[in-house]
């Protein structure tokens, strides 16, 4: 009859804990990996129809600027629309909770500007 000492079920409930959370964590990590596969699609989709809406942008603007030259858009323009209206997709309250994520997990924050910047110019 085998005979186990106190050292040797400590060991076992170690190795059996380390299997549990192994076993946890892989299943979390596929839940994890398949939701953002999902969301990965989706944001696929949405870049696919932005990005024909934006060559349909680009025509129309090129267009206009043949029949009229000063209904022309300058391409810096039409670049920084694009930029705005990407920063304008993102809602409020996903900025907000990828901040407060931001300072759970203990990263540098922005510091405020001081009263008054960046409202007059440099005077030379």
């Amino acid at each position: 009859m085998f005979r186990f000492t106190i050292r040797d079920v400590l060991w076992l409930m170690v190795v059996v804990g380390m299997s549990v959370v192994v076993w946890i964590n892989q299943r979390a990590t596929t839940l994890e990996r398949a939701a953002n596969a999902k969301l990965k699609q989706d944001l696929d989709s949405r870049r696919a129809s932005m990005d024909k809406e934006w060559s349909q942008l680009q025509k129309l603007a090129q267009q206009a600027a043949a029949i009229n030259t000063k209904m022309f858009i300058p391409q810096y323009d039409l670049n920084m629309e694009r930029t705005r209206f990407l920063t304008d997709e993102v809602p409020e309250s996903d900025r907000e909770r990828a901040k407060q994520q931001s300072v759970n997990l203990g990263a540098p924050q922005p510091k405020p500007l001081p009263p008054g910047y960046g409202e007059k110019p440099n005077a030379n």
